[in-house]
Formats: structure tokens, sequence, C-alpha cells
């Protein structure tokens, strides 16, 4: 069946026509969309983060002819200075009448006002009667298995669950997301409940008291420096412009268990001032430790994964206790804002660092921390400047410093400088940087986009990053730089063509079997190429070729993928597809390569050896309230010889809307 599979998918590629709707394709859209703003960041969880969002935009449009600011800002894509471009732009004129007079207004183009397209309603008023008065329920359950997958020591089973309900009435939400992973109970504790369960109630409102949240909650003070639980800002090399965004508390919905709030967060205003207050107390996993005379205990390192299905990892669930208090004060001018934050955490046993580690020199030690920031906003016609500053309870600082120049309509140039002091820590904190976490990275970015002819767009950007101190496979300073140029001709809008060429340079400990490690450079290039093609509404394809290779050891690695998206006519049935074929030297050329995948899930497989990757996904329209999508994924690798070794997996998941 499964050779049968691998064979079967190429022949649709090619032989299956018939009707299809533009509607239907979006989705295609939006998974590119998720790609291309997580293709810089370095947390494996930013693209089904980035997914979520977008999902939830297309579920709750924006509706930018409200004019206001708050209600533009959830189009979180856009820099300030398009938010307030846009909002400028529709109380001079009153409106907007077509989604493509957004190309024209100063600060966008045609490429972006087409990714706005799923995202946006022209509806003016923000509180309709319908949406005061009518009860909205969604539920959405993914089931994934992987047949080849399997070890009876786990304590549960290979299935992955995950559920989420969400239900909201006029200014009132609530939802609640349940997740199993794989070998983990189905049911556990006392009383019995899943490894992971969130939940939050919500109100939002329009006057003094324009949010409450109770229970789950994230939040980002300033630019995320100091408080940052939500999306990493990260630094892409060729976005339209550094985008600062400003601070927000959300509900939260994702599935990470343990970078999230639990307890209650407010958000007041009253004219030009903003005031968000938060209070959390929540229990996360770590490793404890004890004392040499066993007298004490204390965390050795915080888990992060999320995973107990071993009994290591059932130790760490939920070991400490952390709480956290915060405010964060915001002044609001025509052309300036600025604010003020302060945090604060508290843990119930101290952190304790490997003295023999001399990586772990600067890393946070105690049990409470505090943080101070200050940051501000600042606009003047084509102008936008916007930073940050941050100090911690042990005087180590950090900065990060952004400004937008836009000298015509057609040109944009934006410049990120940011400094982390290695002392600098924060446990729930994320600037805009190369790592994860806030700390010990100080660098540059510079890039531009530029409407070179009609159709044609061209950006370019050169990040130089230094790590002052010792950091993971680096036994010393080191340093990093990595640049990137990208076409993208969009003759029509049947056609959209890309070409990137992406360079990434960076030194690491070199593997040796005894003494000190030597240094190690590895120079990485990447061209990919993407075409799109609608053809009369009846076909879309998505062809894509990526080629890599690094310079010191020659390793090389190709990746050609076909995917095609098809509605069936008479029958509310999609389907997606995709035939891959790679060949790698090694690990090193690995080359990742997002696919379409099941709502709120996201797949993004390291590519390594040869081999071929498919798979089908169908979604079935049942009525005007429900859906079922059905994934399947085969993968082949071919081994030495005539040996061959296939995976396959499947995804099933049922949502339904009341």
């Amino acid at each position: 069946m499964n050779s049968f599979f691998s064979y079967i998918i190429p022949t649709f590629l090619f032989l299956l026509t018939g009707n299809i709707y533009c509607q239907e394709l979006r989705q295609d859209d939006i998974i590119s969309f998720a790609e291309e703003l997580a293709e810089d960041d370095t947390n494996p969880e930013a693209a089904p983060m980035f997914l979520e969002l977008l999902q939830e935009l297309t579920e709750n449009p924006v509706r930018i002819n409200s004019a206001d600011e708050s209600e533009i800002s959830r189009l979180f894509f856009l820099s300030e200075f398009q938010i307030k471009s846009l909002a400028d732009h529709v109380k001079s004129t009153g409106g907007i009448m077509s989604v493509y007079e957004i190309a024209s207004i100063p600060g966008f183009e045609r490429h972006t006002a087409e990714i706005m397209i799923p995202f946006i309603s022209l509806e003016e008023d923000l509180n309709r009667h319908d949406k005061l008065t009518r009860l909205r329920n969604r539920l959405i359950t993914n089931l994934i298995y992987r047949p080849g997958e399997t070890d009876s020591s786990y304590p549960g089973s290979a299935l992955k669950i995950l559920s989420k309900y969400r239900v909201e009435s006029g200014p009132l939400s609530a939802g609640l997301t349940i997740e199993k992973d794989p070998g983990e109970p189905l049911l556990s504790g006392s009383p019995p409940l899943p490894d992971f369960i969130s939940g939050y109630m919500a109100f939002t409102g329009k006057g003094v008291v324009r949010k409450v949240i109770a229970g789950d909650f994230s939040a980002r003070f300033g630019q995320g420096i100091s408080v940052n639980t939500g999306i990493h800002t990260g630094v892409m090399l060729t976005s339209a412009g550094y985008n600062p965004r400003g601070s927000e508390i959300k509900p939260y919905t994702s599935t990470d268990e343990n970078n999230f709030f639990r307890g209650a967060a407010a958000e007041l205003a009253f004219r030009r001032i903003k005031l968000m207050m938060v209070m959390s107390y929540n229990r996360i996993d770590a490793a404890i430790g004890v004392s040499d005379d066993s007298s004490a205990f204390f965390i050795e390192n915080f888990y992060r994964s999320g995973l107990h299905n071993t009994t290591s990892g059932l130790a760490k669930k939920d070991a400490v206790t952390e709480m956290f208090y915060g405010a964060d004060l915001k002044f609001s001018l025509r052309s300036l804002s600025f604010g003020i934050n302060w945090s604060e955490s508290r843990l119930s046993l101290p952190v304790m660092k490997d003295i023999a580690d001399p990586e772990g020199l600067y890393d946070f030690e105690g049990s409470s921390g505090r943080l101070f920031s200050a940051y501000y906003t600042a606009s003047n016609g084509k102008f936008l400047l916007s930073g940050e500053l941050s100090t911690d309870h042990n005087g180590y600082s950090a900065m990060v410093q952004g400004f937008t120049i836009r000298p015509s309509d057609r040109l944009s140039v934006n410049c990120l400088i940011r400094r982390y002091s290695p002392g600098y820590c924060t446990l729930h904190g994320r600037g805009p940087g190369n790592n994860s976490s806030t700390g010990n990275e100080s660098g540059i970015l510079g890039n531009f986009t530029f409407e070179a002819a009609t159709h044609l767009f061209i950006s370019a950007g050169y990040d130089l990053c230094r790590y002052p101190w010792l950091k993971y496979r680096t036994s010393f300073p080191s340093s990093a730089k990595k640049y990137e140029v990208k076409l993208r001709y969009l003759p029509d809008e049947k056609v959209n063509l890309e070409l990137s060429c992406n360079h990434k340079y960076s030194l690491s400990d070199k593997e040796t079997d005894r003494g000190i490690p030597a240094r190690e450079e590895t120079d990485a290039t990447t061209i990919k190429t993407v075409l799109r093609f609608t053809l009369n509404e009846k076909l879309s394809l998505n062809t894509r070729t990526d080629y890599k290779w690094i310079r010191q050891t020659g390793s090389r690695g190709i990746v050609m993928a076909q995917d095609l998206a098809y509605r069936f006519a008479g029958i509310p049935v999609t389907l997606w597809t995709r035939f891959c074929i790679y060949n790698t030297d090694d690990w090193d050329s690995k080359i990742y390569l997002y696919e379409n995948d099941l709502l709120y899930s996201f797949s993004i497989p390291a590519l390594s050896g040869k081999g071929t990757r498919s798979y089908i996904m169908l979604k079935w329209d049942i009525g005007d309230l429900a859906e079922l999508r059905v994934k399947y994924g085969l993968a082949s690798l071919s081994g030495s010889g005539a040996s061959q070794s296939q995976t396959d997996e499947l995804k099933i998941q049922f949502s339904i809307r009341f």
C-alpha cells in the first residue's frame, strides 16, 4: 500500500483537473506566510504560533475601516508605521473601498495588500448587534498517530491528542485547551486529568476597562525584552520593516506547557494613558537536585520540552511553583508614545548554577528576580524610531533601538541595534535577536525593500551578531553573520515567483577526542525558488526547489517539491497534496520544508539523506457547522545498498461550530 501511495501522488499532481475556488486556496497562502514570518526565528514553536494567530485573524477579521489603531494592530505583522499610516488614510478619506486601494497608501505595496486579504474586513462597525447577542462555539480535536513509532515502555499510548474549545458572546469569551503527547497517559494524577490542560475567561471592552482575563494568559511589555510570553519578535532579514509592536495581554491558547502565565490580568485605559497589570501563580517543569548533605533542594535546570513519557520526564513535571507580578504604564501622544514597566518573579526553590561549567557563569541564580524597563515609539512623516532599555536587579542591562526610513513610497530602509549583556537574566523575556533567550548577544541588522519596477520587488538584509560569552556548543566568545537577497515577481493575481539566496556564517566547537576544542567555521548558502500558479480559478500549483551547500566540507543538498490544491466539483471536499524528493550528503546540509497541515498544527520535517516525502490531505465541509480533515503522510529513506525504510503518519481533525 505504501509503495502504491508513493506513486499515486505524483500522478495526481499532473493529471488531476476540475473546478477550484480561490477562497479554498487561502490556506496555502497562510501556510506560506507563516513560514516566511518564522524562517529567521530560532524557536521551533514560532511557526505554529504564527499560524495560530493568522488562523484566528481569518475567523475574526480586522475591520480596518474602523480607523481604530488598537483594532488595526491585531494585524501583528504590520509595523507601527504601517498601522498609523493605514489609520490616518481611513480618517482622511472616509474609508477604503477596495483592498487593492491599500497598495497606494504610504508604507504599503501590492504584495503586502494581497497578504492582508484573508485577515481583513471592510466593515466599519466594531460593535454590531449580532456580535453582541449571538453565542458562538467552536470545538477542534486533532488525533495524530505514527504506526511505526511504538515503545511499550511508555506509560501511555503513541497517540497524540489536542482539543481546543472556544465560546464567545459579545465582549465575553472563554476557552479550554487539552493536550496529550505521544507516550503520555491520557489521564493521570488525583483527580485524574490530562497531561496538559489550560483555560481562560476574558472580557473585552471599549471603555476604561479594555480587557480582563482570568486563567491562563500571555503578556508582552514594551518590545518584549523583559516580558514576552507570546511570539518572539525575532530579526527578519528581508521584512518590510522592523515591527516593535506594543504591550498587550491576551488569552493563552497554545501548547507550550511552561512559558505562560496563570492567574489574572487587566488592561485599563483613560484618554491617552494605558495601564496593564498581571499576576500569576503557576507550576513549571524543572530538574530538582539535592545538596551534598541532603539538607536542601534546588533547581538544576528548567525543563522546556513538555514531554512527560518517561520516569525522568514525569519527575520534572510541575516540580516548581513561580509567582509573577508586574505592571506596564504607557502614555500616547499624536506621534510619540512612551512607557515604563516593572516585573518580579519568585520561585519556590532557588536556582543553583554548576560552578564547574563556565558556559553558565552568567545564568540566572537564586529564587527571585526583578526587572525594570522604559521604552518609546516616535514617528515623524516618513521616519519611525523605537527603542527600549531594561535593567535587572543585578544591574545588568539590555537595549534595543530600531528605526525605519521611507524616502519614497517604493523604498523602505530599516535598522535594528541590540545589546544584551551576558549577565542580563529574564525568565520570560524574548526581545528581538537570534537567541531564543534575551542575553549574551550584541548585533546590528540592516535591510531594505524596494519596488524596482512594476510587479518586481527586491529586498535584502544583513545581520552581524557577536556573542561576548560562551554559548551552546561554543566554548569561546564568537560571532555570526547572515544575509539574504530576495526577488519577488508578481505579474498578476495568478502568478507569484520568488527567488532568494540566504547565507549564514557561524563559529562553534570542533569535535575532538581530547584537549581543548578547536574553532570550526560553517558557511551555509541556500538558494530557493518558489512558483505559485493559479490557472483560471481551476488549478493551484506550488513548485519549490531548495539547494544548499556548506563551503568548508563541500556537503550539498537539494529538495524539489510539487504541491497541488484541488476542490471537487459537486461535493464540498478540498484536497491538498505534495510529492517531494530530496538528496543531501549529510546532516549538515539538511533542509527544512514546511507542510500544509491541520488547523493549529504544523509540520516542519528536517530532510536529510536520500528519499521521498509525500502527503495527501482532504477537507470535508459538513454543511456550515462542521469540518473533517484527514492527512496521511509517507516518508521513504534510502539506506546503504538496496535497503529502504518507510515511516507513515495519520492525522485526523474534527471541527464543529454552533
